[in-house]
Formats: structure tokens, sequence, C-alpha cells
């Protein structure tokens, strides 16, 4: 994307795609806070290639780290989508 259309990308998402953004993962003001918290969860995490379950995964971006990081990871959210 090119810097004007990043500039302008909450503009063009009205409202309701703003609100939802600003809830996405590390738009927090606590963003800081929340990836030391996960640095902490995943320090004690077994060594890949363990098998981790994530519940409540969501769209499943945190399961997606860890399956790039040789971990063999099952999601799973109530959510259909």
């Amino acid at each position: 994307m090119a810097k004007q259309d990043e500039i302008e990308y909450l503009a063009r998402i009205g409202d309701t795609g703003a609100a939802h953004a600003r809830g996405k993962p590390f738009s927090d003001p606590d963003c800081g806070r929340m990836l030391a918290d996960m640095a902490g969860v995943f320090m004690v995490l077994p060594p890949a290639p363990a098998r981790l379950l994530d519940l409540g995964c969501g769209s499943g971006w945190t399961s997606v780290f860890l399956a790039r990081r040789g971990y063999r990871v099952t999601g799973q959210d109530i959510a259909p989508d």
C-alpha cells in the first residue's frame, strides 16, 4: 500500500470499520505490556514441534504465529469465522 493509502485507510473504512480496526491486536495503547505478557507465555512453552491447543483462537493469528515456528497447533473457537 502506498503511504497515502495508509493515511486514508481509516477514513475509507468508515466509523464501524475504524472501530473494528482499533480493536485488533497491537492497536491497544497497552500493546507493550501485552507483548511482554505474551513473551512470558512463549518462554514457558515446550520446544517445537510440541503439540499446542489454542482455545478461543479467534481468527487464528496466534496459532499461525506458533505454527510458523514449528509447533503443531490446533485452534478452536466458538465463532464460525
